[in-house]
């Protein structure tokens, strides 16, 4: 029997994860990514190796052995992934469902690790080897089954293009190579199960399929209890106008035991997330965010889907396709289009009402993996609409072929440390975009939101504040330092420099001047921390009009010309252009310091603030 070409789409796409993974190496450093994927899998060596879910001892212990930026004596207690109950016993943070995905490929690993491939230990390189490809089994399960979804609405070549257009356009692809443990590619796939089933049942009415729709959104809210949403979709499938809507409760009583199948099965999905509550904190219901919450009444809309700090449609613009689709769905009456209106939404609603609604560690909005399951039926409906086309045919294609290029290349420079899109901002996205190297004023671009000027076109003005810190009384703040004599030493006891402070109307800037802000430093740590670093900041009194911060940790000594370089004992001057907003009211202070909220102390030699012009 011929191969469909959509099946030779999917081969193509797994071909690739498998190369793109093995060149990545995500599992470098023997540990489960860190976070929340260590947070999903360490229920599996804390139940079936260790027996210490109360405590997390022992499994903690022997995961940071394998983390030579942990002490295992200073760090045996979980680092954020799970929370100290009242009753002194510790809560994981994440629910159990990753552990369930996981768990096949858990015991496989043990077997070989038993076998003596490895240590047997939960934590040894087999496991995170096997777990990390894991992703990939589930992510080529969920186009499997995309590929038959498809076929009930379009042709075989379109469902094929769609298949690459998920597979290798959007930031799923990111999550299977660069960050391959996290819960999104395993919630496309149960997403897609949940799809196909609920297609079937609407086609056959088997109690089979009513079952697996219950266990797949079951799992899915097991995984992100925010996803019991995910019911809606077969609930509202196949509606398309309001009798329909009447039908549907007929189907119901039809075919109630169906119905009620599915229920079951989804509240039984449930039951080990309690029986593991009670067992630890003593309560069926425990909520282990603690202060992390949602703000539903200033959901981040704009930001979350179409800004540069990891929104959504800013690193995935293929998926305008999908959105395109959805009118087409509604003017043919497609199954899916009421489903589409009833969860996407509401899920768009939940997911930026988060307080950290740009979701950190990530290449775009990754809480919208999952609906890509839901969205490649849009999709490729758009596909299928300008392959019919003969004049749009080229350029919808071109397009199409150019956006998927475009995402393998910004994961390219997200693996190289040129791309960090959760801080990012448009400025430094423009001043990037195509690029494979940076340099010092792109870095600066990047932590200001500033487009730094072209410096041969600027000259120096004035000097309106220089502090060398030279006749500072040496004491804990100020100390010797052979190469440049007194210096600022900055650290937990002392986290802010001396302030110089402006009035605005003082600083009378023209409209072609720029401020240089300049502090050169030295530190003596090594490694970097992306998300506490001291700065260089330039805002203004309360209530603070703008906050415009320079990174000085990844500045020192750094040749590497990445978002992550930097060395230590390299005295380095970090400097950058600062503009103040035209819209900044003129009675306001204008303030320049260095903030280190670092434990590690940093040496300021100098803090200087000049006025350069036009030449």
């Amino acid at each position: 029997m011929r191969t469909s070409i959509s099946n030779w789409s999917i081969f193509l796409v797994a071909s690739i994860f498998i190369i793109s993974i093995h060149i990545a190496k995500p599992w470098k450093g023997n540990i489960i990514g860190g976070g929340d994927t260590w947070g999903y899998y360490m229920y599996l060596p804390a139940i079936f190796i260790y027996q210490d879910l109360p405590t997390l001892e022992k499994s903690t212990k022997t995961r940071f052995s394998y983390n030579s930026g942990y002490s295992i004596d200073k760090t045996p207690k979980p680092q954020g992934e799970a929370q100290l109950a009242p009753n002194g016993n510790y809560v994981i943070k994440y629910t159990v469902g990753m552990a369930i995905l996981y768990s096949p490929f858990f015991f496989l690993a043990h077997g070989l690790a038993s076998m003596g491939i490895s240590t047997p230990d939960g934590y040894s390189y087999i496991y995170i080897y096997i777990v990390h490809l894991s992703s990939i089994f589930y992510v080529v399960w969920a186009l499997l089954l995309i590929s038959k979804i498809l076929r009930h609405y379009v042709d075989d070549k379109t469902a094929a293009l769609t298949v690459l257009g998920i597979g290798l356009g959007t930031n799923l692809f990111y999550f299977v190579v660069l960050n391959s443990a996290m819960s999104h590619p395993y919630l496309l796939f149960l997403y897609t199960a949940l799809i196909y089933q609920t297609q079937q049942w609407y086609l056959h009415k088997n109690r089979k399929n009513a079952l697996l729709i219950g266990i797949c959104a079951g799992l899915i809210t097991l995984i992100r209890p925010t996803e019991i949403i995910s019911i809606f979709i077969p609930i509202l499938w196949g509606i398309s106008s309001l009798k329909d809507f009447r039908a549907r409760f007929g189907l119901i009583r039809e075919h109630l035991l169906s119905y009620s199948f599915s229920v079951l099965m989804f509240i039984l999905m449930g039951i080990p997330q309690l029986i593991y509550w009670k067992y630890v904190s003593g309560d069926f219901l425990y909520y282990s965010y603690t202060t992390e919450a949602f703000h539903f009444r200033h959901p981040e809309f704009i930001r979350g889907i179409f800004g540069y700090q990891n929104g959504w449609l800013a690193y995935t613009p293929i998926m305008y396709f999908a959105l395109l689709g959805i009118p087409i769905a509604f003017k043919k009456k497609n199954q899916v289009f009421t489903a589409i209106l009833g969860f996407l939404p509401i899920h768009i609603y939940i997911t930026y009402s988060w307080w950290c609604w740009y979701y950190i560690n990530v290449f775009g909005s990754r809480p919208m993996v999952e609906t890509y399951a839901l969205l490649a039926i849009p999709m490729g409906l758009t596909l299928q609409f300008i392959l019919k086309k003969q004049w749009l045919t080229f350029l919808g294609l071109t397009i199409f072929g150019l956006l998927i290029v475009l995402n393998l290349f910004q994961t390219y420079q997200f693996k190289k440390g040129l791309l960090w899109s959760e801080n990012a901002n448009w400025a430094y996205y423009k001043r990037t975009f195509g690029r494979t190297s940076i340099n010092y004023l792109d870095l600066a671009t990047y932590d200001s939101g500033i487009n730094q000027p072209n410096e041969d076109l600027l000259q120096f003005q004035r000097l309106l504040h220089h502090n060398t810190f030279k006749d500072s009384i040496q004491s804990n703040n100020y100390v010797p330092n052979p190469e440049k004599g007194t210096v600022l030493k900055l650290g937990p006891n002392n986290t802010f420099s001396p302030e110089f402070i402006i009035p605005l109307k003082d600083l009378d800037l023209k409209t072609n001047e720029w401020l240089r802000v300049s502090a050169t430093c030295m530190r003596q740590y090594d490694g970097n921390d992306i998300y506490r670093m001291s700065t260089i900041v330039v805002t203004t009194d309360a209530p603070v009009s703008f906050w415009y911060p320079l990174r000085l940790d990844n500045k020192t000594g750094n040749d590497s010309g990445n978002l992550w370089g930097g060395k230590s004992n390299i005295w380095t001057e970090a400097y950058y252009w600062v503009r103040i907003p035209k819209n900044t009211p003129k009675n306001k202070m204008i303030k320049f310091l260095v903030w280190n909220p670092t434990q590690n102390p940093i040496f300021i030699q100098d803090i200087k603030v000049e006025v350069w012009g036009q030449n």
